[in-house]
């Protein structure tokens, strides 16, 4: 018997979810570091940068979730031009304007 796909993609959903928070909080914890002048605390730090990112993980108060509800009540066409959007202002930010 063969299973009818989930149309609502709620697993594909969670993960991108997930890798953006990821994503997200690891540039936050860079941005902390390149900020910190204590070398030593700093040190602690990137020894320690899993916990440090999994204790923000675990912040019931997070931005990228309230993005994604409002992402996932939308229809492909209302979040097709957010997307792309972010997609090019990322891309540019590494790359330059040419970088895609």
């Amino acid at each position: 018997m063969n299973e009818v796909p989930d149309s609502s993609h709620d697993d594909l959903w969670e993960m991108v979810e997930f890798y953006v928070r990821e994503a997200r909080l690891l540039r936050s914890f860079l941005e902390h570091l390149r900020l910190s002048t204590d070398t030593e605390v700093r040190r602690w730090e990137l020894q320690n940068w899993r916990k440090q990112v999994g204790l923000q993980m675990g912040n019931p108060k997070d931005e990228t979730k309230e993005m994604f509800e409002k992402f996932r009540d939308m229809s492909p066409s209302e979040r097709r031009p957010i997307v792309e959007k972010a997609l090019a202002d990322g891309y540019a930010f590494y790359f330059g304007e040419s970088g895609r």
